[in-house]
């Protein structure tokens, strides 16, 4: 099956350009709420761990002692919940891929779009994580 290349791309510039509202205002929404999750997920896993590194080098240079038992439960409980979090927030930004897709599917078959379509897939959210 041959596909007429400029044809195609010729249809969907146009129903960028038509698109309401505009494509790029939703994928600037759809990035925000995804990315900017993500990396407050990740920050909040990175910067403790770095003020943790920098306290346990300020307290083992002036020859303070940490219990080890202590430390190691901490630190596991740390682990357990921003995996948790991290994991939390990967299932978020599927059910928002799902969202957006909808949004651009519906773009290209020329149907009414709107920004609140990035939020389609919140009701099959048990259907798309499975």
């Amino acid at each position: 099956m041959e596909y007429d290349r400029v044809r195609i791309k010729l249809a969907a510039k146009a129903a960028v350009r038509r698109g309401s509202p505009r494509p790029w205002l939703v994928t600037l929404v759809y990035l925000l709420l995804t990315q900017a999750l993500v990396s407050a997920v990740s920050m909040a896993v990175t910067l403790p761990v770095t003020l943790a590194a920098g306290a346990n080098l300020a307290i083992r240079g002036h020859g303070g002692h940490i219990s080890r038992g202590a430390a190691s439960a901490a630190s596991g409980l740390f682990l357990a919940v921003m995996v948790f979090l991290y994991l939390l927030a990967m299932l978020f930004t599927l059910v928002m891929q799902t969202g957006y897709l909808h949004y651009t599917m519906g773009l290209w078959r020329g149907r009414r779009t709107e920004i609140k379509d990035l939020f389609f897939g919140f009701h099959l959210a048990g259907r798309i994580i499975c």
